[in-house]
Parts: structure tokens; C-alpha cells; sequence
């Protein structure tokens, strides 16, 4: 069951609902009655909250999607087009993106102890991240920041050290 049913993202005249439905926006006076009352009387969701948890697992937003949208992509398409919310859509993919990679660190140094080598591979898929086509020197460099702030200190300090070894 998703958070919003289909008819709950629209108005009666088929404007699509943005800020209204989203704490983290604001409000909107004359959506929020009518979405407070086919809601339950619930606190409005957190869209930055519901966004990183959703997709540090899945970076292809299916999940996200399906469990908030109830699937209805034209929706979230729309959405993450617009001008004002591609800005935060931004900060909240590279987000999800450090919180990924430092899972993929975790693993890397689990399976670093256990000697195995298919689970290394598989975190080292995550922290390369080759499903993102993108080869600008921006996408490069955005890689690194982000794999960077994933590190954890200790290894970064080891890296560190065994470049100036060479």
C-alpha cells in the first residue's frame, strides 16, 4: 500500500499537487484541507526524508515511487522536472548517493577481514558506480567528493599514506 493513492496527487481539476502534500515545502491553505481530510488527519510526510530512504537501496526511484506515488511515474516525472524542485531533488540524489557508498565502504572493509572476493567486487561496483553514464569531468569529480565523504577516516588516512609510499 503507498502513502498516496493516485486521486489523493491530483485536484478535482487534474492540477497535479506539489508543495501542499509536503511538509518540507510548506503549506498550501487552500490544498491542505482537502489533502488533510483524505489523509486522515495525518502530519504531512517528509519528502527529503521519504526520498533518501527509498532510494539508498534503489537509485532507480522504482521503490520510491511505488511505495509514495502508487507507481504513478507521470506524477514524480513532473515533479522532479520543475524548476524549483529539481534544486533540492539534486542534494537529496547526492544524498542518498554518500549514504550508498558508505554502505559499499562497510562492506568493503567486512569482506576485507573474510578474505572474500565477490562481495569486494560487488561493493567496488557500488563505489565506481558505472550505471551513471555520465563521464564530464563534473560527474567525475562529483564521484569522488562523494566517495570521499563516504571514507571512512582511517582508510582515507591509509590511502593517503600509501600514495606518498609510491
Amino acid at each position: 500500500m503507498s502513502l498516496f493513492r493516485k486521486d489523493q496527487l491530483y485536484s478535482t481539476n487534474g492540477v497535479f499537487y506539489t508543495k501542499a502534500i509536503f511538509a518540507d515545502f510548506g503549506d498550501a491553505p487552500q490544498n491542505l484541507c482537502y489533502l488533510e481530510s483524505n489523509l486522515n488527519k495525518k502530519s504531512l510526510p517528509v519528502l527529503r526524508q521519504l526520498y533518501v530512504s527509498l532510494t539508498i537501496n534503489d537509485p532507480t526511484e522504482v521503490t520510491f515511487v511505488t511505495e509514495v506515488f502508487d507507481g504513478d511515474f507521470s506524477w514524480w516525472f513532473r515533479l522532479s522536472s520543475t524548476a524549483w524542485f529539481s534544486k533540492h531533488l539534486k542534494d537529496w540524489k547526492r544524498e542518498a548517493d554518500v549514504k550508498r557508498k558508505s554502505k559499499a565502504f562497510e562492506a568493503i572493509i567486512k569482506e576485507a577481514t573474510s578474505e572474500s572476493r565477490n562481495a569486494l567486487q560487488a561493493a567496488r561496483y557500488l563505489i565506481d558506480e558505472p550505471w551513471k553514464k555520465s563521464r564530464t569531468k563534473e560527474a567525475i569529480k562529483e564521484k569522488q567528493e562523494t566517495t570521499e565523504a563516504a571514507l571512512p577516516s582511517h582508510i582515507a588516512d591509509l590511502t593517503a599514506y600509501m600514495k606518498k609510499k609510491q
